[in-house]
């Protein structure tokens, strides 16, 4: 737990506070319904109505099955609402509203904030691709930076520059899990050696 990356958002307006866990493996943004009581940016994401009307039905339920030794179903509603993520701030976020319940008990976080490439529960414009729109250069860059105490820090929309040896910094292009597949996950290929000269060639996924 003391190893977790966790950053604080805000959601909402106005906007409220939330701790939360940074997770690399997929692209939601889940939120507590708490967290968005009497926000007046607030909207529930509509659903046509399957009588064939044209109304709209609120608040349909999304369920996400889980095992994390112990099998179980996520029950949540897709939303919007504002989003500040450190300086830069999006309205009409596309978010997961998620029964606190269902989360882990005794965790110091709210909810989480996945930056990665898969969308589980939501279907528009996931957090990363909001961050590249904003950003110099068009590029969804999220910097995980080493600092003191054996802490880290996280950069959003660039590389942090003046944190980083010069021509020390290398590019590796992401990967897809397997080969010929869409991409998931952040994969790249490099090499290891322990305890001897030369790397094994290996393939590394980056997960928080």
């Amino acid at each position: 737990r003391s190893h977790s990356f966790v950053t604080n958002i805000s959601v909402g307006t106005p906007p409220r506070t939330m701790r939360c866990l940074i997770d690399t493996s997929f692209a939601d943004l889940w939120v507590p319904h708490r967290i968005c009581k009497g926000s007046s940016t607030f909207a529930p994401e509509m659903a046509l109505s399957p009588t064939g009307h044209d109304s709209l039905l609120p608040w349909t339920p999304v369920q996400i099955r889980y095992d994390s030794g112990r099998k179980g179903l996520f029950t949540g509603y897709r939303a919007h609402d504002t989003v500040g993520f450190g300086s830069a701030v999006f309205q009409n976020q596309s978010i997961f509203l998620v029964n606190e319940d269902a989360l882990p008990a005794g965790r110091d976080w709210d909810g989480i904030c996945g930056l990665g490439w898969y969308q589980i529960a939501t279907r528009e414009r996931p957090l990363y691709s909001r961050v590249a729109k904003a950003s110099r250069g068009g590029h969804a860059i999220f910097s995980f930076v080493p600092g003191a105490q054996h802490r880290a820090y996280i950069v959003a929309g660039e590389v942090p520059r003046a944190a980083i040896k010069e021509d020390t910094l290398s590019w590796a292009r992401a990967e897809p899990l397997k080969p010929g597949g869409a991409q998931g996950f952040w994969v790249v290929s490099g090499g290891l050696a322990i305890h001897r000269r030369l790397p094994v060639a290996s393939r590394f996924i980056i997960d928080t």
